[in-house]
Parts: C-alpha cells; sequence; structure tokens
C-alpha cells in the first residue's frame, strides 16, 4: 500500500498491486466513543476539514440505534493506523465495509 497526496482531498491510500474482490484488506483502528462524544469532536475536526470518524453498532439488533442513529463511533484521529486514510464512500467508493467481532 502507498500512502499519496490526492489534492484537495488529503492524503490517500493506494494499492500497489490489484486485489481481488471480496479479499479483507485492513482493520479500522481507532479509540471507541458515544455519539455525543463524536459530535462534540465533529464540530472542531470539521473546521480543520479532518473526518477521521467511523459510526458502528456495537451489537446487533434493535437496541443499537440511539435517537436514530448508531450507538458508536470509531474516531482514528488520535489513535489510528494507515486505514483512516482508506475511501470507504466517499465519491461511491471502491471499498465495503464489514463488522467483525470476537
Amino acid at each position: 500500500m502507498q500512502l499519496r497526496f490526492v489534492g484537495k482531498k488529503g492524503l490517500g491510500v493506494f494499492a500497489s498491486h490489484r486485489i481481488a474482490r471480496g479479499t479483507f484488506i485492513a482493520e479500522y483502528l481507532g479509540e471507541l466513543i458515544a455519539h455525543e462524544t463524536a459530535r462534540n469532536r465533529d464540530k472542531v475536526l470539521d473546521a480543520m476539514r479532518l473526518q477521521y470518524q467511523f459510526a458502528i453498532a456495537t451489537e446487533e439488533g434493535p437496541n443499537n440505534i440511539v435517537n436514530g442513529e448508531l450507538d458508536r463511533t470509531i474516531d482514528a484521529f488520535y489513535k489510528s493506523n494507515i486505514v483512516r486514510f482508506f475511501n470507504h464512500a466517499c465519491d461511491g467508493g471502491n471499498l465495503k465495509p464489514q463488522s467483525v467481532t470476537a
């Protein structure tokens, strides 16, 4: 994988070789925070044009929704890996997120 500057979009990761469809590529790492904390951080990070938050449900079922939103967020701003620079969905994206639980 190569980390490259992509104009006004910032940094992006590019594969150094072709990756077969359905291949697991990497785990999104970050701090697991509540949505209220995520919203507060959004105010600061949006002003800096930085967004490394990924909303998730910590459990399956109807109780994972709080006020119409998923109940937790992975914030990769302070603690992370190269995956925070992957194109998950912006402009159509070419990766599909997959929840993996232990």
